[in-house]
């Protein structure tokens, strides 16, 4: 027996309507996945920006460092007020040192808020272990005896990209520096 022609008709219709819902459903879930991953890769920008500042921020560190481990050594007739008025020349924000030589590379300087970028903080520990209270053998001339400790150093570094992005770090970085006892 054959059916009726309104009874095929009708589930051609219901078969048009689900497949058209069917592309819908399958066009929103594509348009968001697409919208899904354009943020991803927006982030990941984002992210690739701010670790470069971070790394260039570092490096300021690891120059400040090469600078009080051969600055610091030439103090050592001034005591500690020697360490504390030395001012290092370090990068500014209106002259900052670039890290590389592409266009528009990542820079460092002194962070900006910081009086000084390089600020000796105060002394620590023994670090020369020749006797077992720090003490070398010589002296100074007057009778006292070098002390050798850990000056602490208070770095405060700023690193910056093309793109603006920008970070600040402070650091404590040690010197071993002669003191007299």
């Amino acid at each position: 027996m054959t059916r009726p022609r309104s009874t095929t008709r009708r589930q051609q219709g219901i078969a048009l309507l689900i497949t058209m819902l069917t592309l819908a459903l399958v066009s929103t879930v594509a348009v968001a996945s697409l919208d899904t991953v354009m943020r991803d890769r927006q982030v990941a920008g984002y992210q690739k920006r701010s670790r470069a500042a971070l790394y260039a921020a570092e490096a300021g560190v690891a120059s400040a460092t090469g600078i009080i481990r051969t600055g610091a050594q030439a103090l050592a007739s001034g005591g500690i007020a020697g360490l504390e008025s030395w001012d290092p020349a370090f990068p500014t924000e209106q002259a900052p040192q670039s890290l590389g030589t592409a266009p528009n590379p990542p820079v460092f300087y002194g962070d900006a808020d910081a009086t000084k970028p390089i600020r000796y903080i105060d002394r620590a520990g023994p670090c020369w272990a020749g006797n077992i209270d720090g003490t070398m053998s010589m002296n100074t001339g007057g009778g006292q005896n070098v002390v050798w400790l850990d000056a602490l150093w208070d770095v405060r570094t700023s690193g910056l990209t093309s793109s603006g992005a920008t970070v600040d770090i402070e650091a404590i970085v040690t010197s071993c520096h002669p003191f007299n006892s």
